[in-house]
């Protein structure tokens, strides 16, 4: 089935060079194929939703490519976990898009996980829990996140 990514909303800041969505697009280059609109998605085929406020690690994108039927949500202020990503079937697309921009539910038949619940928390390799990182970006804290982001980078090679 091939993979389609699309991102939900606009956004423009950047974190070292790039917007998140950029980011992602680089991630899953040769595995899912950037789209500008929902209906240039063929039936048959899967989307990867993202918001573009939001700075995702290497390892979530990889792992929601490769999971179909998943909304992640992250945060808890205020009126609770943002969805942030959803993979789900193209039938399934418009209706999550409305979701991540909270407009709408989660489709049916899809599950909704929050980040360190996934497998990709725990990496068997070092033996350690390591949740993922989820930051939602904002403008003017462009720098806190490339901070964020390169000790999240960092800490992992070291590891």
């Amino acid at each position: 089935m091939k993979i389609y990514l699309y991102e939900a909303g606009d956004c423009r800041l950047r974190v070292w060079g790039l917007t998140p969505f950029e980011r992602i697009c680089r991630i899953l280059d040769g595995v899912a194929e950037p789209v500008e609109r929902l209906d240039e998605v063929p039936g048959g085929s899967s989307v990867l939703l993202v918001r573009g406020d939001f700075l995702v690690d290497d390892r979530l994108v990889r792992y929601l490519a490769e999971t179909v039927d998943i909304v992640v949500r992250a945060g808890g202020k205020g009126d609770g976990p943002t969805p942030f990503a959803a993979h789900v079937k193209a039938e399934k697309a418009a209706e999550a898009e409305k979701m991540l921009l909270g407009r709408g539910s989660v489709p049916e038949g899809v599950e909704v996980y929050e980040p360190d619940a996934l497998p990709v928390a725990f990496n068997m390799k070092l033996r350690k829990y390591d949740p993922p990182l989820v930051v939602k970006l904002e403008a003017g804290k462009e720098k806190e996140c490339e901070i964020e982001l390169f000790n999240w980078s960092y800490k992992g090679v070291t590891d």
